[in-house]
């Protein structure tokens, strides 16, 4: 289930600046300015995680006293510390994933791609912001 919430959170989360653009929110900013597509995504992205945080903690999530996890767990104690294979092979998937986001995250930015596709290194000329908009599409496909 956390894993399909990431998801989720990750294709939304980028595709944000796209709608945002689509909305009609202006996707060019005066040097040294940010645009407001990228103003209103992150502010969307604040509140949809404030709201989660919120919800888990007034709502959904009980608490118990430290005793109640104690005496449920007194004979897991007393066991030899062991990794099931299963948790073995998921480490595996899970490492090879992570190093493919983090490549992609190091390789897949806009100034890369605003730079070789756009031939725009400015980051305040269209080109530039077409191609900040072209990695979202990308990164939320």
């Amino acid at each position: 289930m956390q894993t399909l919430l990431i998801g989720i959170g990750a294709v939304v989360g980028s595709g944000h600046i796209c709608w945002a653009t689509g909305l009609g929110i202006s996707k060019e900013a005066p040097e040294g300015a940010v645009p407001q597509n990228v103003i209103y995504s992150f502010y969307f992205g604040a509140a949809v995680l404030l709201s989660a945080i919120i919800w888990t903690r007034f709502v959904s999530t009980k608490e118990y006293p430290p005793d109640f996890y104690e005496e449920e767990h007194k004979e897991e104690k007393t066991t030899k510390f062991k990794i099931p294979k299963t948790m073995w092979q998921l480490l595996l998937v899970q490492f090879f994933s992570w190093f493919a986001l983090f490549s992609m995250w190091v390789f897949t930015t806009a100034p890369a791609v605003a730079l070789h596709f756009y031939n725009s290194p400015d980051p305040n000329s269209a080109g530039y912001q077409e191609a900040r908009n072209w990695v979202s599409l990308v990164w939320h496909l």
